[in-house]
């Protein structure tokens, strides 16, 4: 983390050209709200963002059960595949 926020960061290629090269994933928070309480525990969390995508960081606030409204997980998606919507 830089500044509170995440970079990532991949293997440098020598054929590495900044005009041509496509950014084909990125990180975002996604929120999950109305999650009954039973469910703040990480290892449930892992296995609902693992459909969606690749689990990054759960909240600090979720795992503490601070934030009761919502559930906010970061995930690394594939900007090349569809955006799953409803799970």
């Amino acid at each position: 983390m830089i500044f509170d926020h995440y970079l990532a960061v991949c293997n440098w290629s020598s054929d590495f050209n900044l005009v041509t090269t496509k950014i084909n994933q990125t990180m975002v928070w996604k929120r999950i709200p109305n999650l009954k309480l039973v469910f703040y525990n990480e290892s449930f969390l892992l296995v609902i963002a693992t459909i969606v995508s690749t689990l990054v960081k759960v909240d600090l606030n979720t795992l503490n059960v601070e934030r009761v409204k919502s559930v906010q997980v970061c995930i690394k998606i594939d900007l090349e595949q569809p955006v799953v919507s409803k799970i």
